[in-house]
């Protein structure tokens, strides 16, 4: 079915085990691939979270199904059509000696269906889709807190959201494994890291203050960066001839500009947002 819609794939075989083999467009982590007599990686991606393949090997062939050359995509613009089965809570967090109530609202169905997603690039995560039910909840939640707010303080009370809103657990304390969470997961569980705060943040700036984002990616720690309509003081990057003011999700009471004192002086790859503002 996926050769005759256009898409690359192959079938492998390993002792007994029939593996479907897919060529992606990015990365995939923690999912063996195989080569077959070129560079295209075709991945053993599971189709069934319980099952992995355990091999160094395995038999294919290194023929293609004429006209047959989309490669696999792992992106979430937008999510499949799921059951709209949702639970809401309260988050809670201080800015400026004020403390703010957000009553939330997320897609179970939505976090059933990541909670075993291949992982993959981190532009995967950053430009993901959200539920509609979660969308709504965090503008109507957010709206009357950051009216007639300026830009910089707009993004500060989100930044003290995110820092602040949620516990902090690294992966293996909360899965096991390596997981980057979408921003629906990120509302549903208790805990979070960098890189899951990192990802709900953007999206806040990017749909709530309508300021451009851009992902850090620091050796053990993704941040982000902010394009301010008008430059402010303190730590920043350059990208694109813009300067981005640098804010970071997890460093705790930490405003716009405002970078860990151990990433200063280090230069972090660029995680470019795709999705239009």
């Amino acid at each position: 079915m996926l050769l005759k819609s256009g898409y690359d794939a192959k079938v492998g075989f390993a002792d007994s085990h029939i593996q479907l083999l897919l060529p992606v467009d990015g990365r995939l982590f923690a999912v063996p691939f195989f080569s077959f007599g070129n560079d295209q990686r075709y991945y053993a991606v599971p189709l069934d979270w319980q099952s992995h393949l355990d091999v160094t090997h395995l038999y294919a062939y290194e023929g293609s199904y004429p006209g047959s050359t989309t490669l696999m995509r792992f992106t979430v613009p937008e999510l499949p059509s799921l059951s709209n089965t949702t639970t809401s809570k309260t988050l809670h967090f201080v800015y400026d000696g004020t403390t703010y109530s957000v009553p939330v609202t997320y897609s179970q169905d939505a976090v059933r269906f990541f909670e075993y997603y291949p992982q993959s690039d981190f532009e995967v995560y950053f430009d993901g889709s959200i539920s509609l039910a979660a969308a709504s909840s965090l503008y109507a939640a957010f709206a009357p807190i950051l009216r007639g707010k300026s830009e910089v303080e707009a993004v500060n009370i989100l930044l003290r959201f995110s820092q602040t809103a949620f516990g902090y657990k690294v992966d293996k304390e909360l899965f096991g494994r390596e997981k980057p969470m979408f921003p629906d997961e990120v509302l549903y569980y208790n805990d979070s890291n960098c890189k899951d705060r990192a990802i709900l943040f953007a999206y806040l700036v990017r749909n709530l203050a309508h300021l451009e984002v851009i992902g850090l990616d620091y050796p053990g720690h993704i941040s982000t960066a902010v394009c301010f309509s008008k430059d402010i003081a303190g730590d920043a990057v350059q990208y694109q001839t813009r300067r981005y003011a640098i804010c970071d999700p997890t460093y705790i009471n930490a405003d716009a500009g405002m970078c860990m004192p151990q990433f200063k002086g280090v230069t972090p790859s660029i995680i470019p947002l795709k999705r239009p503002l």
